[in-house]
């Protein structure tokens, strides 16, 4: 059979209410899989038998000799190559075809794919980086950057998206479907809730300057919206932002605000806000939930540049 008729079945599968990104993130992976099963000639009997292994391997050898990443380099408008993250989610995704095979009521899938030979399927152990994060200089000179927006809107949206990012930790995405209906900014316990990973809702505090952020840009702009609308809204205030949209914004003020060094992005801020937790005082416990981690371990990988600009310092104070 066919690999990518597999695949057409299974994103059919897929419910309605699971988040539209998440989906278009698995078709978007699946179908180059299943692009470079047609010119290998590879057939879902052959990926879920004996050799599933090897075909999966010579597929990674394939993204990363053949494909690039999403990001251009700036110097010298190439793209960079494929993250070992990313090599690995197209893994998982395949893995989660299979699995869905296997136990699909049909025998038309199940008995094409092997439960063993989707276990005999390794993923790539994937880079351990450590993502840099934002020094205070740098944080303020972001702050300063959304003030060189044209218009009052953009400048209050703008201030209070990089006060939530810094205050929360929150993802893009749950920042993006962020609806007004989902805020109580009573001063007295300030909160938001959010939809995260695997469609868990989870509510996070809100510290004053966040809560007062998003006050003032909820009365001066989004006063009339209903409560089922996104918080934030696009330049002509007649959608609400996507993903992209928040990533280029952000990209944009790092532009601005001349940052150097560290990778101007959501995830970025993300990081940051769990690094400056972290050295508040905060407990490890207490940020995996706020973050939505399902593992600690996430969390600790979270800490990393926490652990490692920690290191660094004390250096320089034995070298003084």
């Amino acid at each position: 059979m066919n690999v990518r008729e597999a695949v057409i079945e299974y994103l059919a599968s897929i419910p309605v209410d699971h988040r539209t990104q998440t989906k278009y993130v698995y078709r978007q992976r699946l179908y180059v899989f299943a692009a470079w099963c047609e010119r290998e000639a590879v057939t879902l009997e052959q990926l879920g038998g004996k050799k599933g292994s090897q075909i999966t391997n010579r597929f990674i050898t394939y993204l990363v000799e053949e494909r690039h990443g999403s990001r251009k380099d700036k110097k010298t408008g190439i793209y960079v190559p494929m993250s070992s993250t990313t090599i690995e989610a197209y893994i998982i995704s395949i893995k989660m075809l299979l699995n869905w095979c296997c136990v699909e009521d049909s025998e038309e899938f199940s008995v094409l794919v092997k439960p063993i030979a989707v276990k005999r399927i390794k993923l790539p152990r994937p880079d351990q980086k450590i993502v840099e994060t934002f020094t205070e200089a740098q944080i303020k000179a972001l702050f300063a950057a959304c003030e060189h927006e044209y218009n009052p809107h953009l400048r209050a949206r703008n201030r209070a998206i990089v006060h939530l990012f810094l205050g929360t930790g929150v993802r893009v995405e749950e920042l993006c479907t962020l609806t007004i209906g989902h805020m109580d900014l009573d001063p007295s316990d300030p909160f938001i809730k959010v939809m995260g990973k695997g469609r868990k809702e989870r509510e996070i505090s809100l510290d004053d300057e966040t809560r007062r952020a998003l006050a003032s840009y909820r009365r001066k702009f989004r006063v009339e919206a209903p409560g089922d609308d996104p918080l934030f809204v696009t330049r002509a205030m007649s959608a609400g932002l996507t993903t992209s949209g928040v990533e280029q914004m952000v990209e944009k003020l790092g532009h601005v605000a001349g940052v150097r060094g560290v990778r101007c992005s959501p995830h970025t801020f993300r990081h940051t806000f769990a690094t400056r937790y972290m050295r508040a005082g905060g407990d490890v416990l207490k940020l995996s939930r706020i973050l939505g981690h399902k593992h600690l371990s996430i969390t600790e990988v979270y800490l990393e540049s926490f652990s490692s600009r920690d290191v660094r310092q004390s250096l320089r104070v034995v070298k003084r």
